[in-house]
């Protein structure tokens, strides 16, 4: 191993294990999101004309707001997993993803809940917020940074932590206003408060 590779791999130690980070990446993604949003509701009920024709400027904010409000939720998860682990970080010279469950599952938040809160995992939030995580997780998969997922299955359902068929619905995929930001804020607040706790017991 030459020097730029060791200081390399001392970097990625310090930052993989450096908790403040991954939180200040959920914050980061959150503020980013909170930006967003009140020009998707501005915009919204409006259509432009362009030499294209009618189009919906919304679109791509929609994406990106549920993009980055399903990252926020990602990292803070793994934030949480990674106080949490008696797994090493780092495994050789790689990032340990293991930490997450298995690497197939690292963007299924309900598989991330599972690491945390183990067969209580689905109890933990209201139906209607668990719904709103099917739906991010959807977008993080493949819907928020691709149009088609690498797997055509994925447009009918995915599977879930304990391989459940977990139906897709596109149109039911889409931004429903404030009733998803309501659920994202409260699910944002517990798991904010969850790794508040696991923090204060670990440090």
């Amino acid at each position: 191993m030459n020097y730029q590779e060791e200081n390399a791999l001392n970097l990625l130690e310090f930052r993989s294990g450096n908790v403040s980070l991954w939180e200040d990446q959920s914050r980061m993604l959150k503020a980013a999101a909170d930006i967003i949003y009140p020009n998707l509701v501005d915009l919204n009920q409006r259509i432009i004309e362009d030499h294209a024709g009618l189009y919906y400027p919304t679109a791509g904010l929609n994406q990106m707001w549920m993009l980055s409000v399903g990252y926020s939720i990602e990292c803070l998860l793994k934030t949480i997993i990674i106080v949490t682990t008696d797994q090493p970080i780092i495994i050789g010279n790689k990032f340990n993803m293991k930490i997450f469950g298995s690497e197939s599952k690292s963007h299924d938040l309900f598989s991330l809940l599972k690491k945390i809160y183990h067969d209580v995992y689905k109890n933990i939030f209201t139906p209607e917020q668990n719904s709103f995580l099917n739906k991010m997780t959807v977008y993080i998969i493949w819907r928020g940074k691709y149009p088609v997922p690498k797997d055509p299955r994925d447009l009918i359902w995915y599977l879930g932590p304990d391989n459940e068929k977990l139906s897709i619905d596109l149109d039911a995929a889409k931004l429903t206003g404030d009733k998803d930001k309501k659920s994202f804020e409260q699910i944002f607040d517990l798991l904010s408060a969850k790794l508040a706790e696991v923090k204060k017991s670990k440090f």
